[in-house]
């Protein structure tokens, strides 16, 4: 993700942050319904980035939800599994 933030100049990128901050502010994870700190919380695409049209798509807030670290890192485990089964 670092480097779609190198692509924006430094004030689009804070105000992406800031966004992106408060969404997840008070919100369950989508997946496991927990709450945790905020730096414990990160705010997914519900549809992949490499789907979305164009830069644009990346702030539309209906494609965001909150998920924990814990099950990001689940998912992800599992969708690496899944890509090394076929």
């Amino acid at each position: 993700m670092s480097l779609f933030y190198d692509s924006l100049n430094k004030r689009t990128a804070r105000e992406f942050k800031w966004r992106k901050r408060k969404f997840k502010q008070n919100k369950p994870c989508a997946i496991c319904g927990k709450k945790y700190p905020s730096d414990e919380m990160m705010v997914a695409h519900i549809k992949p980035v490499s789907e979305l049209s164009d830069y644009d798509a990346l702030y539309d807030t209906s494609n965001w939800e909150v998920r924990c670290l814990y099950c990001e890192r689940r998912l992800n485990k599992e969708k690496d599994n899944a890509v090394g089964a076929n």
